[in-house]
């Protein structure tokens, strides 16, 4: 079920969803009620647009593996609290980085904004 449910929601091609799984392939194993839709909801919401957070879900599908609780959620506040644009490549960074790397690339952006001030 999960594969389809992939597939059908992402508007994957068989050979779309080939790829996805071999990035990934822990996708498999999760939930679609607990992981996958609410994380795919976080990225249609941060981004305020279901066709670029597929996109980006498709290019970065590792992004799935990312905690919401631990990672994604507080990253985003922190993110928009420094007054960050939140576009694809923020949220990229947000999921991706590692604490430090984070911590360094949220300072630099800030930073770079207050120049612009």
């Amino acid at each position: 079920p999960t594969l389809a449910w992939l597939q059908q929601r992402l508007s994957l091609t068989d050979r779309e969803l080939s790829n996805l799984m071999q990035k990934i392939p822990a996708l498999f194993g999760y939930s679609v009620d607990t992981n996958i839709e609410p994380t795919l909801n976080f990225f249609i919401e941060a981004l305020g647009d279901e066709d670029r957070a597929l996109a980006l879900l498709v290019r970065s599908p590792d992004l799935f593996s990312k905690s919401l609780e631990k990672r994604l959620k507080p990253r985003l506040e922190e993110a928009k609290n420094a007054g960050l644009v939140i576009d694809a490549a923020c949220l990229k960074r947000i999921g991706k980085y590692a604490e430090k790397k984070w911590l360094t690339s949220l300072h630099y952006q800030t930073r770079q904004l207050a120049r612009q001030y």
